[in-house]
């Protein structure tokens, strides 16, 4: 089984977040990062099942939670989750912005 590895990009995306959603509701932005965390589940037993980000092709794959982008790449034995990025923004230009 693949090691999940959260690369320092995504835990701080993550961290916005959860951020973000802790001011709008006490408790909601420790829900929605358990559920993007939950992600590891799926990607420990089908690291392919993300399809293919296809502006970042071919190393990159993705997935959905919620309203959020779970980016990731497969190396070897390790699934490297790189970026975590609100799907209803503009995708290219929030991962040119930050350097990815």
């Amino acid at each position: 089984m693949p090691e999940v590895l959260w690369l320092g990009t995504a835990l701080k995306d993550l961290q916005e977040i959860k951020d973000y959603y802790e001011t709008r509701e006490e408790g909601l932005g420790q829900k929605l990062a358990q559920e993007i965390l939950s992600i590891e589940q799926v990607l420990t037993h089908h690291p392919l099942a993300g399809r293919i980000a296809k502006d970042l092709y071919p190393e990159h794959r993705q997935m959905i939670r919620g309203h959020y982008l779970i980016i990731y790449r497969v190396e070897g034995a390790t699934v490297k989750i790189v970026a975590v990025i609100d799907s209803r923004r503009d995708f290219l230009a929030v991962w040119q912005s930050k350097n990815r």
